[in-house]
């Protein structure tokens, strides 16, 4: 039986029967005075309660209700819901409080209980998936490079991170490491106030708390972690504090996604150098394939060597380009999925949806679908070439 403590003064759930949420659920309701209520005192309560679910009523201050669930949601033994209007700009600073749901209280006891039951199925699936992964498993920091600019990195990057949020919302985090041109903010139509300029600055103390406050959302439950708005910005990044910021974003979410700069910047080596996994980009050209070569080597060369390394081939077009055999023999690395060339790519970027959104059922989306399996640490099924195309390894 899970415990829920609804803290309200509202007349209309503070006479909710407990019957109403079902026989699963065990229903406390307290009530508080508003003008001497505080968060501390909240987290006393629901430690007293013993409470798998905290509910915050519709007549709780905003402000005391986003800072007692970011300490509860860090703390990470109790989750919490919201009834509320659930309008745009309250979704997004209660999402990045750490709070998993917003109900909208005129939907009454059933809107609530609906909520209760996605959240009991994602406290199962949690369970099951710490209960079974493995060690390694537990990094979850996937490092994206591409050593040239144009190979469609940022766009893998994106519609990956949208994949795995689809599956994980809030529990993904799509970093944009591309100090001097990132463009995953305007990808997904994100209007951030923060950047990682504002953390990555010297002598900065790793706070779990800022960090999350410093994310942004996106409407598929993505979190992201944009780029610099200038060059000014992005100068005042500190690339020793990067590693620890990739750290505390793995010891905080399931998965984290780097999106990074071309060429081997000090900021894509402290990403490659923390990831547990990276994917190398390249496109069929022979100059892009060539350089790839170069960069892979040296890395080996430095020891910046990931425990965990793929290959995708991006853009790939049967009629031109070398082949996917030319480029494994090359860059010594075998492919593990071919992505095909897309014209409608180009129109999902100016409109700012991702390509998996816009058209889910496409072959370009299935290889989004399986680089995120690849990330998940499940292995890519390899299937036969079609007459016409084939595009996963």
């Amino acid at each position: 039986m899970h415990q829920i403590l609804l803290l309200t003064n509202d007349h209309h759930w503070t006479q909710l029967e407990p019957a109403s949420l079902g026989s699963e659920y065990e229903l406390l309701v307290e009530k508080f005075a508003p003008d001497k209520i505080t968060s501390e005192e909240i987290q006393r309560r629901t430690t007293a309660a013993s409470a798998q679910v905290l509910v915050f009523g519709p007549d709780v201050e905003e402000n005391i209700l986003l800072e007692t669930s970011l300490a509860i949601s860090i703390a990470g033994r109790t989750e919490c819901l919201a009834l509320a209007n659930p309008t745009e700009n309250f979704l997004r600073k209660a999402m990045q409080s750490g709070v998993r749901d917003v109900v909208d209280p005129s939907g009454g006891p059933d809107k609530l209980t609906k909520s209760l039951l996605v959240l009991e199925r994602i406290s199962k699936a949690k369970t099951a998936y710490e209960a079974n992964k493995t060690v390694s498993e537990r990094d979850g920091i996937v490092a994206i490079v591409g050593p040239i600019g144009g190979v469609g990195k940022s766009t893998i990057a994106v519609n990956t991170a949208v994949a795995l949020a689809q599956e994980h919302p809030n529990e993904v985090v799509l970093v944009d490491l591309d100090l001097v041109a990132g463009e995953i903010a305007e990808l997904l139509h994100i209007e951030a106030t923060t950047d990682i300029s504002h953390l990555a600055v010297k002598d900065w103390v790793v706070n779990s708390t800022n960090l999350k406050l410093s994310l942004a959302s996106h409407a598929s439950g993505l979190l992201v972690l944009p780029a610099p708005s200038d060059l000014g910005q992005a100068e005042k990044v500190d690339e020793d504090v990067l590693g620890p910021i990739f750290e505390q974003l793995r010891n905080s979410f399931r998965y984290v996604i780097i999106d990074t700069g071309p060429g081997s910047t000090d900021a894509t080596l402290a990403a490659i150098q923390t990831a547990s996994d990276v994917i190398f980009v390249t496109c069929p050209e022979v100059s892009g394939v060539r350089v790839l070569d170069k960069h892979m080597k040296a890395l080996h060369t430095v020891g910046l060597v990931s425990r965990k390394q793929h290959l995708i081939l991006n853009k790939a077009n049967p009629k031109s380009g070398l082949t996917q055999e030319d480029i494994e023999s090359i860059v010594g690395l075998e492919v593990s999925i071919v992505l095909p060339e897309e014209p409608k790519v180009i129109t999902s970027g100016n409109q700012a949806i991702p390509y998996l959104e816009m058209q889910p059922k496409s072959p370009l989306s299935s290889g989004f679908k399986h680089a995120a399996h690849i990330v998940k640490g499940e292995t890519v099924t390899t299937t036969n070439k079609p007459k016409s195309r084939g595009w996963f390894k």
